[in-house]
């Protein structure tokens, strides 16, 4: 006869992996700005080396897109940039404010190396330059000051209107070549600011997007924005 099976102990977690989240999978929706962030990036590696055994993937689409994704239930969380007039449902949280920089050819004058590597730009020396815009609301339900917005807002506040030569549905549209690319500092009072959020379903039983919510959040408040 074989031996029988010790009692369990009291106090002892026998639960399976698979209930407690520690195994499963999950599909995080970013913006295409997102992986520009160093937190998105950073806290997708976190999670991924605190949970191995759950299998992440990564969707890209503008906000709106991701939201609503998120709502006929083909992504689990998103981290999002423009804010969502409709939200019922869903579970939309303020994580990090970035003040945002002007991307300039290395060779324009603003961005020559006499004025400092690091120099910052007052948002009214670029009144006489063309923009190249994303994120451009083309959807209703959004609102408040998502990139666009926040740029333009800050033009007007600077007493000019932004002169468009472009605009990109997604960031790729732009062409950007990192290496010919510089990037400088916006400084004054009405410096735009781009804010990201964390979005998710209330209410979502899954104990794997709920310890992803949690890892997220814990990981924005111990990040320093340069």
């Amino acid at each position: 006869m074989g031996a029988m099976p010790a009692p369990l102990s009291p106090g002892r977690d026998h639960s399976r992996p698979l209930d407690r989240g520690e195994q499963g999978q999950i599909c995080v929706g970013v913006t295409p700005t997102g992986p520009f962030y160093p937190f998105v990036p950073r806290a997708i590696r976190a999670f991924r080396e605190a949970y191995p055994a759950v299998f992440l993937t990564l969707e890209e689409s503008p906000s709106p897109e991701l939201v609503d994704r998120l709502r006929d239930e083909q992504i689990d969380a998103a981290f999002l940039r423009t804010p969502i007039v409709d939200t019922e449902g869903l579970r939309i949280e303020p994580l990090l404010e970035e003040p945002m920089v002007v991307a300039l050819p290395v060779g324009h004058v603003l961005a020559q190396s006499h004025r400092g590597r690091d120099a910052a730009l007052s948002v009214r020396e670029l009144s006489g330059e063309t923009f190249i815009v994303y994120g451009r609301p083309h959807k209703a339900g959004q609102h408040g000051l998502g990139q666009y917005e926040a740029m333009i807002a800050a033009c007007h506040a600077a007493g000019f209107s932004p002169r468009i030569g472009q605009e990109a549905l997604r960031i790729s549209s732009t062409r950007m070549n990192m290496d010919g690319v510089a990037y400088r500092r916006l400084k004054g009072t009405n410096q735009p600011k781009a804010i990201l959020h964390l979005a998710s379903r209330r209410g979502d039983p899954s104990a794997v997007v709920q310890h992803f919510l949690s890892l997220v959040r814990r990981a924005a408040k111990n990040f320093v924005v340069d």
